[in-house]
């Protein structure tokens, strides 16, 4: 009772994901977590390959963050190993795998310490941000001579490899490199599978969670296959482990979508965890109402169909657009009485429109195309709010831009705690058009601001992203009506049962509602951009304009101010300057400042 109570507690108040797991040192995540860079920062050494190369290599190919191994021990802190590997190592039997790399004895380990050299919190570590006269550089410790230099370009094919098994198929010092890493972390997975937990997802589950791999390294064997790692392990001599060769057997560390192999070996089924709600399951359960490359209508049950994003970062494209336009046709049909938006992405809700959406237009310089493009989306996008059926939107990490108008467009939102929402159009050269100007303010005469058209104008030009749900309904991106949920992987059943319980009290679309504008006798919203850029104030200018009556007292309906959303748009977008701050985050990922 006292354990269900507190996996309870922290699973549903604090929004954690529980393992369940033995009491053995480092439990999961970091006593595989911690062998995992021993092994990969000596073995680096013994390749002699750099710093660069061996953090290519261990990041995207593997799925892991792009510190790789050498930038996580700088992240955590080079003055760590000391105080934590022989505490470790210590606790552990002495025919154990970790006792064969001896961190405090390499002389890489020992000079950084030796020297002060403790990664992010000192003066450097493998890599620093500032030279001894404080100037910014790019540069990292050569491990022979032990002095920095300047980073330089990965040569090293490996480095560049999609994913795991393109990374393993190489002939290079990087995928040798990589193989063996690999090899002696499956190893190791294998071997303490049965003393840490129940079945091979728990230790995946720790690696996924407490060092933020995309794949465990079970998941990450799947991928290149259980059988072509058996024949690769016995054509090298390689002693096979047997949770390996049980895989083998049956088809996979994971058979199937349903099953999961045992630390013992076996096929069992996976844990489903009460009250949890994915699209996947739905979909295998339900099957799919319409489906495209962009998005699907995934059947929930009870009713209800999800709108899920397939999407990069479930950006928004045409793709999505026309998904949405036939999710409506479908509610219309009654193929389904509620409908909620969201999906299996464990980042983001929609991190907002595809930029190269609209640069096909710009280059063939068609403004009658991009016109068409921005007023399917709006009107897509206010269809759904006012649909006859209701919309919750399942909100998690990132809705920004075009996403955060995709949420704005439902009933109802129930989004996760951590929740980073907002408008950064103006950093790309434009304003919100699916609808999120007129939106701002409609949510900011709902909240009683007494002058919504200011508060609405500050939300759409400020470019800041919310950190919090609770910052977002701060600035209106959500209501009083909306629901915060602790745990990430609650939001999606959470949406489903508020979705019905808008049903069950019968629903009614909202009504239409008068919007007071801005004075124009008053001072001008943008009154304050006066030293701004050229390209900001010409921004921020269409959005006052949509925000202001031709008169004081004036009104509009969203109806009459959804045009002019879309007329800016296509203006700004027809701006050289607005352009280059297209062109710039496509070719950077960083917004310019022009």
């Amino acid at each position: 009772e006292v354990l269900e109570r507190t996996i309870r507690v922290a699973d549903r108040q604090l929004g954690k994901t529980v393992l369940e797991c033995r009491d053995t040192p480092g439990f999961i995540a970091n006593r595989l977590g911690s062998h995992w860079m021993a092994v990969a920062a000596l073995e680096a050494f013994e390749a002699g390959l750099d710093v660069e190369t061996a953090d290519a290599i261990m990041s995207r190919p593997f799925g892991i963050p792009r510190t790789g191994v050498f930038g996580l021990f700088d992240l955590v802190g080079v003055n760590l190993v000391p105080l934590l590997w022989p505490v470790l190592t210590r606790a552990l039997p002495a025919d154990d795998a970790a006792q064969r790399y001896d961190l405090m004895g390499d002389r890489v380990f020992k000079h950084l310490l030796d020297n002060g050299l403790i990664g992010r919190r000192g003066p450097g570590g493998f890599t620093r941000r500032k030279n001894e006269a404080g100037e910014k550089v790019d540069e990292v410790i050569d491990l022979e001579s032990l002095e920095y230099r300047a980073r330089r370009q990965v040569t090293d094919p490996a480095g560049s490899a999609g994913d795991i098994a393109a990374v393993l198929a190489g002939d290079s010092d990087g995928s040798r490199y990589a193989w063996t890493v690999f090899a002696q972390v499956l190893d190791y997975a294998c071997h303490i599978a049965p003393e840490v937990g129940d079945d091979v997802a728990a230790v995946d589950a720790g690696m996924e969670l407490g060092y933020a791999w995309a794949r465990g390294p079970f998941k990450l064997a799947d991928a290149v296959g259980a059988a072509e790692l058996l024949a690769r392990y016995e054509a090298k001599g390689r002693a096979v482990p047997g949770l390996l060769a049980a895989a083998a057997k049956a088809g996979g560390f994971y058979p199937d979508a349903d099953t999961v192999l045992s630390s013992s070996g076996e096929v069992v089924e996976r844990r489903k965890v009460e009250g949890v709600l994915t699209v996947a399951d739905a979909q295998r359960a339900h099957g799919v109402l319409a489906e495209s490359e962009s998005a699907a209508v995934v059947d929930l049950g009870d009713g209800v169909a999800c709108l899920a994003l397939r999407t990069k970062m479930n950006t928004c494209d045409a793709g999505v657009i026309e998904m949405v336009e036939r999710a409506l046709t479908l509610g219309e049909e009654g193929a389904f009485k509620a409908l909620v938006i969201g999906s299996d992405h464990p980042r983001a809700f929609s991190a907002g429109a595809n930029l190269a959406t609209f640069t096909h237009f710009i280059e063939s310089e068609d403004p009658e195309g991009l016109r068409e493009l921005i007023r399917r989306g709006q009107v897509a996008f206010h269809a759904l709010r006012n649909a006859a059926f209701p919309v919750v939107a399942a909100a998690k990490g990132f809705a920004l831009g075009g996403g955060c108008e995709l949420m704005l467009a439902a009933n109802r939102v129930v989004t996760h705690a951590e929740l980073y929402a907002g408008f950064p159009e103006r950093s790309v050269g434009l304003l919100p058009a699916w609808g999120g100007t007129v939106q701002s303010l409609v949510r900011a005469l709902g909240a009683g601001e007494p002058l919504p058209a200011a508060s609405a104008f500050a939300v759409t030009t400020s470019c800041e992203v919310s950190t919090s749900a609770w910052q977002a309904a701060d600035w209106h991106l959500l209501t009083d009506h909306d629901e915060v949920v602790a745990s990430v992987h609650r939001v999606l059943a959470e949406a489903k049962a508020v979705a019905l319980e808008l049903l069950e009290r019968g629903w009614t679309p909202p009504a239409p509602v008068e919007l007071p504008l801005h004075s124009p006798d008053a001072e001008p919203l943008d009154a304050g951009w006066a030293d701004a850029s050229e390209t900001d104030r010409a921004i921020v200018a269409r959005i006052a304009g949509i925000l202001t009556g031709g008169r004081p007292g004036a009104t509009a309906s969203e109806e009459d101010l959804l045009p002019l959303e879309v007329d800016a748009a296509v203006d700004l977008l027809q701006r050289p300057l607005n352009q280059e701050r297209v062109w710039h985050l496509l070719r950077t990922n960083r917004p310019l400042a022009n």
